[in-house]
């Protein structure tokens, strides 16, 4: 990720909807920066003031899934060498991981859900 994109304002987002018969909805709050730099979908919708989400910082996604959000989110705020798919996924990579303590195992188990980041243009 490009410098300054953890710095800066927060967007929130809401993701699921409120049928009882469905997951509870989550709320996220990531660098509108970062988001901006990763998705598609989020720097079209924020830059400039054509759409509601650019005047609040406040998006509500009913159609997706939280948890599937949630793994994207993680993946937002991965290490580098993560996102670029250029790990041999080694212990020695789990251990010196940017982001993630040496007992995190998310490097080594993560698969980004293909439709959800099609849908934000990642």
């Amino acid at each position: 990720m490009r410098s300054g994109a953890l710095q800066g304002s927060r967007i929130k987002i809401t993701v699921g909807s409120d049928n009882p018969n469905e997951p509870r909805p989550l709320t996220f709050s990531i660098h509108k920066n970062a988001a901006c730099y990763h998705s598609l979908y989020f720097r079209a919708a924020l830059r400039g003031s054509r759409f509601l989400e650019a005047q609040t910082g406040e998006f509500h996604l009913p159609d997706d899934s939280p948890e599937d959000f949630r793994r994207w989110v993680e993946w937002l705020y991965s290490c580098e060498k993560c996102k670029r798919g250029t790990v041999d996924f080694s212990r020695s990579h789990v251990h010196g991981c940017e982001v993630f303590p040496p007992s995190a195992s998310w490097c080594k188990s993560f698969e980004m859900d293909l439709i959800f980041a099609d849908r934000i243009s990642l």
